[in-house]
């Protein structure tokens, strides 16, 4: 079964059923503003919801050009609130077209949906990072050096011997 979305606001295009029973599916604008997930930003959010738990679906979603740059497309992602935390679905991208990215991903539930992008985390090296590697070599160079007196000596310092021996 496949149903198309006829409200050209919703990003939602299209939702294929696996089922052969009757199922009744809305998709609707969120009630309420979601966060996003950590690194990301958000697109675009709805809910979908459906009579028939049962079934597994593929919904079929669109982007607006205007929302998204097109280097970022790979990394456009459906996300899915499993009432804990945003869980990540599979997101294949499936084509340009004169307005729209689209996308299809297979969803597991129905619940709030957040189309998000994922932040790049290439970075380069901080200043920490390249701290740690000089202080590595300045431990390799000390390493060198003789050590100095309470270094070599093992056990106790000579103060607590002289402390014991005193009370004897």
């Amino acid at each position: 079964n496949n149903v198309s979305i006829k409200d050209k606001e919703s990003s939602v295009e299209s939702i294929q059923t696996s089922s052969d029973t009757p199922t009744s599916v809305t998709v609707s604008r969120t009630d309420r503003e979601y966060s996003p997930p950590e690194n990301t930003e958000k697109v675009d959010e709805f809910n979908i919801n459906v009579n028939n738990s049962d079934v597994k679906m593929n919904i079929t979603f669109r982007v607006n050009r205007s929302r998204i740059s097109e280097d970022k497309v790979d990394n456009t992602k459906l996300y899915r609130n499993n009432s804990t935390e945003w869980q990540e679905l599979e997101t294949e991208y499936l084509k340009e077209t004169n307005s729209s990215y689209k996308f299809r991903s297979e969803i597991p539930g129905f619940s709030p949906f957040i189309v998000a992008v994922k932040n790049d985390t290439e970075t380069e090296p901080t200043n920490q990072e390249e701290n740690d590697e000089t202080d590595f070599t300045s431990d390799n160079e000390n390493e060198n050096k003789e050590p100095n007196q309470e270094e070599e000596s093992s056990g106790l310092p000579l103060y607590v011997y002289i402390a014991i021996s005193l009370l004897i």
